[in-house]
C-alpha cells in the first residue's frame, strides 16, 4: 500500500434490523424506505454523495465522509435526522413492519482501490455494525427506532469532548462479546426513539449476560480518553428518562462529499 494514497475519513455504516424475517415484498419496501430516509438525511445536512453513490449492501449501506466534515455533525446531527425520519415513517405502521436501524460511526484512513476503497477502518466499522450488541439493544428496547454505535475513537473526539449538543450521560460503554469478529472491541451506544438516551443498566446487564462479554469497567491502573468506562452524568445538565432534547437546530455551510467503499456485504440479518 502506498501511504501517499491514504486519506482521512469518517466511516458510516447502517443496517436494517431483522430484514430477513419479512417476505420479499416487505423486504423491498423496507430497503426502499431505508435508502430514501438515509439519502434525505444526508441531503438535509448538505453532505453530497460522490460517485458511485451510496454503496448498497443488501440490507444496509456504507459511506466514507471526508475529514472536512466535522465529526460531531455525524454523531449529533445525522442520528437525530435519521431517527426523526424513521419515526415519521413508522408512525402508521404495525410494530411488525416498523423500520429499525443500526448506525455505526468510526474514523480512520482509506485508500482508493478500483471504483471503491480499502481500509482497516471500514472493516472495523463493519465489525461494530454487525456485533450482536446492536441487535440485542433493539430487541430489548422495542420503543427505539435507531441504535447508534460509536467506536472508541469517534466517541473520544465528539461525545467525550461534549461537542455540539453531545453529552456522555446519553451514551453507555459496551464491548463486543466473545466468539464474534472483533471480540473485546470497545464501543459506545445510545438509543433514539424521538429523543436520545443511554440504555438502562438493566438492559446493559441483560445483554452482557446473553453475549458473555465481561462488564466494561474502568481499569484503575490506567487513565485517559481511550479507556472506556461508565459514562458520567453532566452536573450542569439535568437528566431525564427520555434523554436529551431532539429540538437542536442545524445550520449548514459548504456542501461535502461521501466517498463509497467497495467492500462486501456488511450484514448477516
Amino acid at each position: 500500500m502506498n501511504d501517499q494514497d491514504l486519506l482521512p475519513y469518517s466511516v458510516l455504516a447502517a443496517d436494517i434490523a431483522n430484514s430477513s424475517a419479512h417476505i420479499t415484498a416487505d423486504q423491498r419496501q423496507l430497503r426502499e424506505d431505508f435508502r430514501f430516509i438515509l439519502t434525505d438525511c444526508l441531503a438535509r445536512l448538505s453532505i453530497e454523495l460522490a460517485a458511485p453513490g451510496l454503496r448498497d449492501d443488501g440490507d444496509g449501506a456504507l459511506g466514507l465522509v471526508p475529514a472536512s466534515v466535522p465529526r460531531e455533525k455525524l454523531v449529533a446531527d445525522l442520528p437525530r435526522e435519521f431517527a426523526m425520519g424513521l419515526a415519521r415513517r413508522n408512525a402508521d405502521r404495525l410494530d411488525s413492519h416498523r423500520l429499525r436501524v443500526r448506525l455505526a460511526l468510526h474514523h480512520g484512513q482509506a485508500q482508493p482501490s478500483g471504483n471503491g476503497w480499502v481500509s482497516s477502518a471500514i472493516n472495523a466499522t463493519a465489525g461494530i455494525l454487525n456485533a450482536d450488541e446492536g441487535r440485542l439493544l433493539l430487541r430489548h428496547v422495542p420503543t427505539a427506532n435507531l441504535v447508534l454505535l460509536l467506536s472508541q475513537a469517534m466517541y473520544d473526539d465528539t461525545v467525550h469532548d461534549q461537542r455540539r449538543d453531545l453529552h456522555p450521560a446519553d451514551f453507555a460503554p459496551m464491548r463486543i462479546g466473545p466468539g464474534q469478529k472483533g471480540a473485546g472491541t470497545a464501543l459506545w451506544v445510545c438509543l433514539w426513539g424521538t429523543t436520545r438516551s443511554a440504555p438502562s443498566p438493566e438492559v446493559l446487564a441483560a445483554i452482557t449476560r446473553e453475549t458473555g462479554a465481561k462488564p466494561d469497567e474502568p481499569d484503575p491502573g490506567k487513565s485517559g480518553p481511550h479507556e472506556p468506562g461508565p459514562a458520567q452524568p453532566d452536573p450542569a445538565r439535568p437528566s431525564s428518562p427520555g434523554g436529551s432534547s431532539a429540538g437542536f437546530v442545524v445550520t449548514t455551510g459548504d456542501r461535502n462529499q461521501v466517498i463509497i467503499g467497495d467492500v462486501g456485504t456488511l450484514n448477516s440479518g
